[in-house]
């Protein structure tokens, strides 16, 4: 039995902005596969396979998921930028049926960490108090907001695209419980 293609639905996208700047099977195939850059949910990324399966038995193929390639327009270091993906995996078997791999949460570009880069850890909506409490901006009322504002984004979307349970990356689950979320 062949495996022709494997399909990768966008479930979920998020652009996470960095608020503060500051087993044993043997691998037998390696895909890379470029992520759209501003993806709608159900855009779809097809990668055509080359993988042969012998009836009951269990291969293992590597997937690279790449992310944008493009620059935002200035808005913030897009070196800094995380872009996180809600997916759902299903690999076509050349006898017409489809395999259902699952969902999964990824990030891309960087790793989403666990201080104050992308999220404040805890179970509430971030405040300007505690920006202020963190000396990230003075008394600069505009900054306070920006960053806050970008805080409760970026939860919100880790919330949104996480939710139900999907396989997520280790700093994915990290970061659902420094919010509070699991």
């Amino acid at each position: 039995m062949g495996l022709s293609k494997v399909t990768v639905t966008v479930d979920g996208f998020a652009r996470l902005a960095a608020c503060v700047y500051g087993s044993n099977t043997q691998i037998s195939g390696t895909y890379d596969l470029q992520l759209p850059d501003d993806p709608r949910p159900g855009t779809t990324v097809t990668k055509v396979l080359h993988q042969q399966v012998e009836a009951g038995a269990t291969d293992r193929f590597t997937l690279g998921l790449a992310g944008p390639t493009r620059r935002t327009n200035g808005k913030d270091p897009e070196g800094l930028a995380v872009y996180l993906y809600r997916l759902r995996v299903a690999v076509a078997v050349d006898n017409g049926t489809t395999v259902d791999l699952g969902a999964y949460v990824v990030e891309t570009r960087n790793n989403l960490g666990t201080d104050v880069t992308y999220y404040l850890p805890g179970t509430l909506p971030a405040t300007d108090e505690v920006a202020r409490e963190k000396s990230l901006c003075g008394d600069d009322q505009a900054c306070l907001d920006q960053v806050v504002a970008c805080w409760n984004t970026n939860r919100d979307a880790i919330a949104r695209l996480s939710a139900g349970n999907p396989g997520v990356s280790e700093t994915v689950t990290r970061a659902r419980a420094a919010l509070g979320l699991d």
